[in-house]
């Protein structure tokens, strides 16, 4: 991707020369400060356009939940549970015969 002759990170090049250090590239380079890089510099999307962790207030502070308000992991806790009450529903059916 890059090669600046030398192997410092945090100067446009990555010491590996596989990123040039910019936000929206899809890599993470904390040497220039970034906490995630999605690929994009859209803000709204967890990450924002500045390569920080997003809040559900859509400020930088770094909580990394999305700007529903809702943690990443909240469509996998809601099938747990909408799982668990299917088997609870059909134990009790299952022992009224």
């Amino acid at each position: 991707v890059c090669d600046d002759g030398n192997t410092a990170d945090g100067d446009g090049c990555s010491a590996d020369c596989l990123s040039d250090e910019t936000c929206g590239n899809g890599v993470v380079d904390t040497a220039v400060g970034e906490a995630c890089d999605d690929g994009n510099t859209v803000d709204g999307d967890g990450c924002s356009s500045q390569c920080l962790q997003e809040t559900a207030s859509g400020d930088d502070s770094g909580c990394g939940c999305h700007a529903s308000g809702r943690g990443a992991g909240w469509p996998l806790g809601l099938m747990l549970l909408l799982g668990l009450v299917g088997f609870i529903l059909r134990l009790g059916a299952a022992r009224r015969f």
